[in-house]
């Protein structure tokens, strides 16, 4: 997959594997939001991953909460023209987000992590849909 140019958001991006799938997106090229709660560690990541050309911001929150998933859309499309890559580290999702409901989609392994892509999905999910959207699974535990 080519990078160079497209924007990705990055959920749970401020800590552990979130965060190095950020610093590896812009070392390819990829614009990033990294989604998460801790501010502080927010703002160092993207001081250290943007480099001249800013291609690093932050969105804060939890994307559990569907206003924030929203807000981490917005981000990206206001900073960056649109969005082009999820990734959300750190949870394996069984079925989509669309088809799944809210009980089996909590039952997974992580499932704060679970309930932040549906929520990130379900905004963005016409461009899911029509295939132009990348979705990409960072599991912690397999």
């Amino acid at each position: 997959m080519d990078l160079l140019g497209k924007t990705a958001l990055v959920t749970g991006g401020t800590s552990g594997i979130g965060a190095a799938t950020a610093r590896v997106l812009v070392e390819a090229g990829a614009n990033v939001v990294v989604a998460g709660r801790k501010e502080g560690a927010a703002r160092e990541l993207c001081r250290e991953i943007s480099g001249e050309d800013g291609r690093a911001t932050y969105a804060l929150g939890d994307v559990v909460d569907p206003a924030f998933a929203a807000l981490a859309v917005s981000v990206a499309e206001c900073r960056f023209g649109g969005l082009d890559v999820l990734v959300n580290a750190g949870a394996i999702v069984r079925g989509s987000a669309e088809e799944t409901s809210d009980a089996t989609w909590h039952s997974g392994i992580q499932p704060d992590a679970l309930r932040r892509l549906k929520y990130v999905l379900r905004w963005y999910g016409s461009d899911v849909a029509d295939g132009t959207f990348e979705k990409l699974q960072v599991a912690e535990h397999v």
